[in-house]
């Protein structure tokens, strides 16, 4: 049947202004049949088409009201041309769906997604979709690579609405707009006292900048006044420039005031190893009146001197062989060294950016063998699910990690124990992964290592955990 009474309902649904996904079969300059839904992948639909007749498929989104409806094809999915010309489609839409209406098929660069406005993570997507939008005129590359990432998810809310990964692949998202918007440097130098157009280039740089790490929250606004304070200095008019530059200040500090990754205090091991060569203190005492008095002085010396230093690994080893040696090793020694755990939490993060660096060399590699070949369907699937992969390796256990390090010894206990959480997810993500497994030696980058050394860097978060 070219076209089912479910798809007759959901044509009468975009009629009436709503929006939803298509998939249509053509054959030559001839339409084989047409599927409309609400939610699913098209992948489902495709198969279900192709069950009714050979042909070429393709998908995108059906824009209403009215009898001007669209069929939109997206470059992004692959589609840089109509498949027929629009009269076939109107033709083929009386035959088979008795609907008369003047439909147009457009190519756009991505899909205008059908998402649902009640829907939380709907409402959490749209407003990062608006801040990642907004923060790509001062974070060009970054933000336009997360961009990338949020199309992926807007997809994901279409083809698996029902997925727990939404929420935590928009978390990861957010965390990520944060962390892009956080990278920017404070402008420092001096602004030039013979231009005035050179000062108030540097005052705007700055003022951007210090609004960096608050784009998800005021981005559009942001952006609007920073546009605004351009053209009207380029236009001559410095003072209302001037006050746009002044609004744009007072929105920042109104903003400012949430802490940021930026503004947590470093993680204090001179305390915690000074708190564990206390609590030798007594055995200390006892060891020096014994036969072992000489070795356990020159211990006590040599980390005096460490902590002095503030060489806090030599410290710690120092502080193993002097526990070792007052024979209270399992009594003295605390379940948690935060100078391994911190050293544990750099080479992960370490290993993740280049992990995700990789997996981008992959993506490009992608492109430039198959990239509009036969394979460009298939290809622009891939590429997308490595964007997901991305996400998955996101910041929450670098995170979490970072809550043990900069917890009250009273607290450390809750945050040690959502670590080990994310961690075995993050474990379980580099083993099991169906992507994660294939990226060592694949056949595209031989040479590209990935998982194995993710794997590594994790054990080695374990181990400080353990």
């Amino acid at each position: 049947m070219p076209v089912n009474n479910d798809t007759k309902q959901q044509l009468d649904v975009v009629r009436k202004g709503k929006s939803r996904r298509f998939v249509m079969l053509t054959k030559g300059a001839n339409i084989v049949s047409l599927i409309v839904y609400k939610k699913g992948a098209a992948s489902k639909f495709i198969k279900q088409a192709k069950d009714e007749g050979t042909g070429v498929p393709c998908f995108g989104t059906l824009i209403g009201p009215g009898p001007e409806i669209r069929f939109q094809l997206a470059v992004s999915d692959g589609f840089d041309k109509p498949p027929v010309k629009d009269p076939i489609v109107r033709k083929f839409l009386e035959d088979e769906a008795d609907l008369k209406v003047r439909p147009v098929i457009e190519i756009v660069a991505t899909p205008t997604l059908p998402l649902d406005p009640d829907d939380p993570f709907t409402v959490r997507f749209l407003a990062l979709q608006e801040a990642v939008r907004a923060a790509i005129p001062m974070f060009p590359e970054p933000a336009e690579r997360l961009s990338a990432e949020v199309d992926a998810i807007g997809l994901l809310l279409v083809e698996e609405p029902d997925s727990d990964d939404a929420g935590r692949r928009i978390a990861a998202a957010e965390a990520r707009l944060a962390e892009i918007s956080a990278s920017a440097p404070v402008e420092t130098a001096a602004p030039s006292d013979a231009d005035g157009s050179d000062r108030f280039k540097t005052q705007l740089t700055a003022a951007l900048k210090l609004a960096a790490p608050l784009v998800a929250v005021i981005g559009e606004q942001v952006k609007s006044l920073a546009g605004e304070a351009r053209s009207l200095y380029a236009q001559g008019d410095q003072e209302a420039a001037k006050d746009r530059l002044a609004r744009l200040l007072l929105l920042v500090k109104q903003t400012h005031g949430r802490p940021t990754p930026t503004e947590m205090p470093a993680p204090n091991f001179e305390k915690e190893l000074l708190q564990r060569f206390s609590r030798l203190s007594t055995d200390v005492k006892t060891a020096l009146a014994g036969p072992d008095a000489a070795t356990v002085q020159s211990l006590v010396t040599k980390v005096g001197a460490a902590l002095k230093a503030k060489s806090f690994e030599q410290a710690e080893a120092l502080l193993d062989d002097l526990t070792q040696m007052l024979g209270r090793r399992a009594s003295t020694a605390p379940a948690l060294s935060l100078v391994k755990l911190g050293r544990a939490r750099l080479e992960w993060i370490d290993g993740r950016k280049k992990a995700i660096h990789e997996i981008r060399r992959l993506q490009q590699a992608l492109q430039a063998e198959f990239d509009g070949g036969d394979q460009q369907l298939e290809l622009n699937r891939a590429v997308k699910r490595l964007e997901l992969l991305i996400a998955d390796l996101d910041a929450k256990l670098e995170d979490c990690l970072d809550a043990v390090l900069n917890a009250a010894e009273s607290e450390r206990s809750t945050a040690l124990a959502q670590a080990r959480v994310t961690l075995q997810k993050s474990q379980a993500l580099v083993d099991a992964d169906e992507i994660m497994v294939e990226l060592d030696g694949n056949e595209v980058l031989p040479d590209m290592v990935v998982a194995a050394t993710l794997r590594e860097r994790l054990q080695a978060v374990a181990a400080a955990l353990a």
